[in-house]
């Protein structure tokens, strides 16, 4: 995973698919997982 996202740390994955990277919001992230 590293030599692939190196570049975006920190990167989020959900479900294996990108999410996001670098800046994480955290509305984005509790809608994408459904909390």
């Amino acid at each position: 995973l590293y030599k692939e996202y190196w570049e975006q740390i920190p990167v989020v994955l959900i479900d294996g698919e990108q999410h996001t990277f670098w800046r994480v919001d955290p509305e984005r992230l509790r809608k994408a997982l459904g909390a």
